[in-house]
């Protein structure tokens, strides 16, 4: 029975860190179609951390290059739709062009 508990909570886990990694870029996606404008500055907020988490996980991984590519221009967006001067949409252009 200690086992079967065990070998439950290592499974559950796992499916844990993996549904981490798909809803991370889920939830990117979902980001890309949102109006910038109509979002409030807490809203602006997660989405630029919902970047930062995707330009994490995926920075060295040569097949999501784009979408590494992406998360910097929309976090940049985002910056200039909370009025801060940020400089991410120039170092994406010229570091994964």
């Amino acid at each position: 029975m200690q086992k079967v508990k065990i070998l439950f909570w290592i499974i559950f886990i796992l499916l844990a860190f993996t549904n981490l990694n798909f809803s991370q870029e889920k939830e990117f996606k979902l980001l890309e179609n949102q109006n910038l404008e109509q979002l409030s500055k807490k809203e602006l907020d997660r989405g630029i951390e919902i970047c930062n988490d995707v330009i994490d996980e995926y920075k060295d991984d040569a097949s999501k290059k784009k979408l590494v590519t992406r998360a910097f221009l929309l976090k940049g967006k985002m910056y200039r739709q909370m009025g801060r001067e940020h400089t991410s949409n120039a170092s994406a252009a010229f570091i994964y062009g």
